[in-house]
């Protein structure tokens, strides 16, 4: 198979299954199915909304990209089919709703996975400050794997001077807006930010990236459309993800 491999071809597919096997011992039962059916789209740079139930495992959508970059740029010469998208110090993106879905992310990446991850909270960034770091540079310099933010501080000057730093524009694979049916139902009233998660995506980071979107609750009709429209989610680098249904791939006009 040539450089560049996909992660949704056969072979790739069984190539996750084996990292994980190797890296996550405790998945005794392997992927779920929406998982698999996932994860590669997001490692092959596609946009993607996955719509289904709390508990089936929706953070391996953040998780196991990481490690799969890491555990093959780590050992490059086992997955030379694999290495032209593979980043070194991979970056991924969550914005989420609320401080405790940020910081409940956090430990679950942290206890379950050992990714190193940052909740960025005004609490967590002034604990940061009293400690004399620089939280901003850090995330710059790549020191997390994965970064919680509000859609508030996505329009802050700090991230925008991130979102600049050629090390992270560099390493980030993934953006994802979790919980995104409130970008629809709080957009529109009372935290108007959320409609401005997918511009930053879009027009802060670099293209080869994959930007999906989580959510247990979404309905269907105008409010899909309009999570879509603001996600910028359309033509053929969009798939919907959802576990009511069988496999399936949607487009949003």
């Amino acid at each position: 198979m040539p450089p560049g491999a996909l992660f949704l071809s056969d072979v790739g597919r069984q190539t996750l299954q084996n990292i994980v096997k190797t890296l996550i011992p405790q998945w005794r039962d392997g992927f779920h199915t929406f998982q698999l059916d996932s994860i590669p789209l997001i490692l092959d740079n596609q946009d993607i909304f996955c719509i289904t139930a709390t508990g089936e495992g929706k953070s391996a959508l953040f998780a196991i990209p990481i490690l799969v970059h890491k555990e093959i740029f780590k050992n490059r010469i086992s997955y030379p089919e694999f290495l032209d998208p593979i980043r070194q110090e991979s970056v991924g993106i969550v914005v989420t709703p609320t401080k405790g879905l940020s910081n409940n992310i956090v430990k679950e990446l942290q206890d379950q996975f050992r990714i190193t991850a940052f909740a960025y909270t005004c609490e967590n960034i002034a604990e940061k400050a009293w400690a004399g770091l620089n939280v901003d540079k850090e995330i710059a310099d790549c020191q997390y794997e994965i970064i919680c933010v509000d859609p508030e501080h996505l329009r802050a000057p700090s991230w925008i001077k991130i979102s600049d730093s050629p090390k992270f524009r560099k390493n980030v694979i993934f953006c994802c807006a979790e919980e995104a049916h409130v970008i629809d139902e709080w957009g529109l009233d009372f935290r108007p930010h959320f409609r401005h998660i997918g511009s930053f995506f879009r027009g802060w980071l670099p293209s080869m990236k994959s930007i999906f979107a989580i959510t247990a609750t979404m309905q269907p009709g105008s409010p899909f459309e309009s999570v879509c429209l603001s996600l910028g989610f359309s033509g053929p680098k969009f798939h919907l993800r959802a576990i009511e249904k069988e496999e399936s791939t949607a487009t949003c006009t």
